[in-house]
């Protein structure tokens, strides 16, 4: 059995990940699709990155991966943003605000897998929760919908009361069956 090197572990893969990073900046530049001047996200997407990598692999604290994961996706976020790829409308900061709370609720879920039960379980069901409230919020900051968000609150506000009930059954479930494991 081969022994990894354990002064840089995992090499290949960063090298492959940043190859794959810069090939494809240099092909969008090179299609016409971007400008050098539209890459200022990739410092933040690496930056990003390398925290990840840090943690993941060099056993650095598992707090820098909040940082590392809204780092990376924030970056990719802002690149995209600009590329020809992402409609005009949607390059409105006014617009498209749900969207930074999909990635800080998708960038809690990694950080919650390095934690205990408890504590994982409330990570995961808090960063559920900020994702899919940034879905709801999407067709009314997007103009997709007629009806005014007023509107949709004052009709649908009971449906608030069932989702904190089923977040406790599942918290419930998910913390006694963690429990019960450790028990056995």
């Amino acid at each position: 059995m081969k022994k990894y090197n354990q002064r840089f572990p995992q090499k290949l893969l960063v090298i492959g990940i940043l190859l794959f990073i810069v090939g494809g900046v240099l092909l969008l530049q090179s299609l016409g699709i971007i400008s050098f001047g539209d890459s200022w996200p990739l410092p933040f997407l690496v930056g990003g990155l390398v925290l990840l990598y840090l943690v993941y692999f060099k056993g650095l604290s598992a707090q820098y991966i909040l940082p590392g994961m809204i780092l990376t996706l924030g970056g990719l976020f802002f690149f995209l943003q600009n590329t020809p790829l992402i409609p005009v409308p949607l390059k409105s900061l006014a617009k498209i605000w749900p969207a930074f709370m999909v990635i800080t609720g998708f960038s809690l879920i990694p950080y919650a897998f390095k934690k205990r039960a408890r504590t994982r379980t409330g990570i995961i069901i808090s960063a559920i929760a900020m994702i899919l409230l940034s879905i709801l919020f999407f067709p009314f900051s997007l103009e997709l919908t007629e009806i005014k968000f007023k509107d949709f609150v004052l009709r649908w506000w009971p449906i608030i009361i069932v989702i904190i009930g089923l977040g406790l059954i599942l918290y419930n479930f998910f913390y006694y069956r963690s429990t019960d494991k450790k028990q056995k």
